[in-house]
């Protein structure tokens, strides 16, 4: 951000808002008690895998990770970046799958490759307490969102919002994209 948008003069340009690191605790689960060696399942996985109803808001404002912002948001973040959450991907074609099967290569953040969202899935321990698993939403090669844990190699895609007042040109195609005008 500081080299690409920043130092480049961009950064007027970029908005301060909420990237939703959605930490709340699916109670659905009986043992989704979030503490100790309980397994921790989070509301995305309810929202994506179990209601398939993605929302844009955000129910913590602990979670609400913003730069400035200190009414609606934390205000904890340095340059207001984020990266896309999991109910972003759903919104915008990703289906829940199995990471083999379910796969969508038609939506506009298909790119053929994984990558993390930064929406938890859940955390739990296996057996001893030294057998940790913490799990995120990924979106994978063939284009299926669905829980990834952290251990595994993976790429980010960082999302920032531009100011509404913003011009652009192009049609938003990959032959014809946007370009944010001076």
């Amino acid at each position: 951000y500081k080299t690409n948008i920043e130092e480049t003069g961009y950064s007027e340009k970029v908005a301060d808002v909420i990237y939703c690191n959605d930490r709340q605790i699916d109670t659905r689960y009986s043992s989704a008690l979030g503490y100790g060696t309980n397994k921790t399942v989070y509301m995305a996985h309810g929202r994506i895998y179990l209601d398939k109803t993605p929302k844009l808001t955000c129910s913590q404002k602990n979670d609400a990770f913003t730069v400035d912002d200190t009414s609606k948001g934390n205000g904890v973040l340095t340059y207001p970046v984020g990266l896309i959450s999991a109910d972003e991907v759903a919104m915008g074609g990703g289906i829940y799958g199995d990471f083999t099967t379910n796969g969508n290569s038609s939506y506009y953040l298909y790119t053929g490759s994984g990558y993390w969202t930064m929406s938890p899935y859940y955390y739990y321990t296996l057996g001893s307490s030294d057998n940790k698993s913490s799990s995120v939403f990924a979106v994978n090669s063939i284009g299926s969102i669905g829980g990834h844990v952290v251990y595994s190699e993976n790429s980010v895609r960082p999302v920032l919002s531009l100011k509404s007042d913003i011009s652009v040109i192009g049609s938003g195609t990959m032959t014809d994209p946007y370009v944010v005008q001076n």
